[in-house]
């Protein structure tokens, strides 16, 4: 088509219309820039359902600003190749977009949103504002709605629009299956944070004062359950404090250890004031919540442990249309408080206490775990009873005890007592060993004990209900038990892999016991009474040097040392 310069002979009306003209992107491709666009772009351009601003065409060099076309010579141009006139309203791309088509990327190609975070973090605006944009998008009623309905990616043109440039955008991979993937996951995590905080109770206005530490109340160290200074003949023979009276305990095991046994016969003892400490001589009432057990399974465990059955209660949760709802820490502990000042509460009992936290609780975040656990401090402290939270271990066979409770540190952070229990295969009996103590020594030794069998009958019809039965003090440790079970027989017990350890550490020579006890203990990922269990039964030595300050060494005999036996 021949085009006609416009010339400054033409009025100011005519002038206007031209700098607003726009042409369907065909025509700007096939004619206006043919000469000054490879075939590659013509065609991508010429794809476009959309019109171009005359403008942007002159702004990007791709016609010059004395070639632009007339109103009258774009419609005839759409008449003769298009078969239609020109639209004086069409919408037309924007800058960004057509200079992304004549750059040569696809400006509708998308970019993840777990890309955008990634370059974000490195501190460009843009990639900052483009995930911005997806987080308003990706409300939580949307994302709720489907998983189709996520924003989860952005394109170039849009990228562009928020300041990217041109390298910036074709440096950026295109979404795949991956990317996406990634980007659901960040997408859930945000809603999960958006549902947390709408849950949280809006905090009132609140004032800090100073109080001086002479105007706090003093007052010792309390427990509910202690055999210290008691004679160990008369208490199983384990001296310790187990189980403080102010703040959260956690009674942690793996499967099938018995830990919710072991609650039935801790109430049964408080229902009677049986349990050595703050209220022996004193029956107290007992409170449980239990999500796995139901409640005629409960009395029957309860009745096999001989407790005082009036004074055990279990809490329900009802609205008015008598539907049974959840009880949790979070939004219910003013009720319990409040119920609890009603009886004589000796005892509180969350059977798992992760069940219990709250609806919507990440149980791994320690910043979503901790503030729902802290308040039970001040539970224990005005209801003048201790609370006991049961919780899991997880199949790791690495780190200590107490790393190795499931989800977020709080559990055992939170906590001032820790307690372990254990079922030691070879022998059938539990062990209960206290793992953790803030407010006193931790025990030399575990307690030993079986869960045997009690007749129940209801109705005429009789079963067994375990019931726990305590017998002394152990000779194992709890860590020993767990890496003897968790081995499941490959490689021996914990104390057969000690001995082979120390026979090759060792040899015939002399060596210091500490350095003997940590290098086998770090190797096996065992504790070191393990170790020094290991030793005794290999019928080791020990000798103390005569240097200040002296050192313990430790020699394994040899086979000469039989020989004269």
């Amino acid at each position: 088509m021949h085009v006609t310069p416009v010339g400054g002979s033409a009025d100011d009306d005519e002038a206007d219309d031209n700098l607003a003209l726009a042409v369907p992107a065909r025509i700007a491709a096939e004619v206006l820039c043919k000469d000054k666009l490879s075939a590659r772009v013509r065609r991508a351009l010429g794809q476009q359902a959309q019109y171009v601003n005359v403008d942007d065409l002159v702004t990007l060099g791709l016609l010059p600003d004395d070639r632009r076309p007339t109103a009258d010579e774009a419609d005839g141009a759409c008449q003769r190749i298009l078969r239609k006139v020109l639209d004086p309203y069409g919408t037309a791309l924007s800058l960004d977009t057509l200079r992304g088509i004549v750059s040569g990327y696809d400006p509708n190609r998308a970019v993840a949103l777990a890309t955008l975070i990634a370059v974000a973090d490195g501190g460009p605006e843009w990639a900052a504002l483009a995930v911005k944009r997806l987080q308003d998008r990706n409300t939580v009623g949307r994302a709720e709605a489907r998983r189709g309905g996520m924003a989860l990616s952005l394109t170039v043109a849009q990228l562009l629009e928020l300041g990217a440039t041109a390298a910036d955008a074709r440096a950026l991979p295109t979404a795949d299956e991956g990317s996406r993937a990634a980007s659901v996951r960040i997408v859930e995590n945000w809603n999960e944070a958006d549902r947390v905080e709408a849950r949280r109770p809006a905090m009132p206005a609140a004032t800090i004062t100073l109080t001086p530490v002479s105007k706090v109340m003093r007052r010792h160290a309390d427990w509910l359950w202690s055999t210290e200074g008691l004679d160990p003949q008369d208490h199983h023979g384990v001296t310790a404090a187990m189980i403080p009276m102010h703040g959260l305990t956690t009674i942690a095991g793996r499967e099938q250890a018995a830990k919710s046994t072991f609650c039935w016969w801790l109430a049964a003892k408080v229902t009677h004031g049986l349990l050595p400490g703050h209220y022996e001589g004193q029956p107290r009432d007992v409170v449980i919540m239990a999500s796995e057990d139901s409640e005629s399974k409960i009395r029957r465990r309860l009745e096999a442990a001989g407790a005082d059955l009036d004074r055990v209660y279990l809490p329900s949760k009802t609205i008015a249309d008598g539907i049974v709802l959840p009880i949790s820490i979070r939004d219910d502990l003013d009720t319990i408080t409040a119920l609890l000042t009603g009886i004589e509460p000796g005892l509180v009992i969350f059977d798992p206490i992760k069940d219990f936290l709250g609806a919507g609780i990440n149980t791994d975040r320690e910043d979503e775990v901790r503030p729902v656990l802290t308040p039970l401090l001040k539970l224990t402290e005005e209801c003048g009873t201790a609370v006991v939270g049961l919780h899991h271990l997880n199949k790791s066979l690495k780190g200590d005890f107490l790393t190795r409770l499931t989800g977020s540190g709080a559990f055992k952070n939170v906590s001032r007592s820790v307690i372990g229990i254990a079922h030691e295969l070879s022998t059938d009996r539990r062990l209960v060993q206290l793992m953790k103590s803030n407010d006193g020594e931790l025990a030399r030794a575990a307690f030993q004990a079986r869960v045997i069998g009690v007749d129940i009958t209801i109705d005429g019809r009789t079963e067994k209900v375990g019931k726990w039965v305590m017998e002394g003090v152990s000779l194992s440790d709890l860590d020993t038990v767990l890496a003897a079970k968790e081995q499941g027989g490959r490689g021996g017990t914990a104390v057969e892999r000690a001995k082979d350890a120390l026979a090759k550490y060792l040899g015939e020579e002399q060596k210091p016991s500490d350095e003997v006890r940590q290098a086998v203990a770090s190797q096996l990922n065992v504790s070191e009474e393990t170790v020094k269990r290991a030793f005794r039964e290999l019928g080791g030595k020990s000798t103390r040097t005569k240097e200040k300050p002296s050192r313990t060494l430790w020699l394994l005999p040899t086979d000469a040392d039989g020989e004269g036996d």
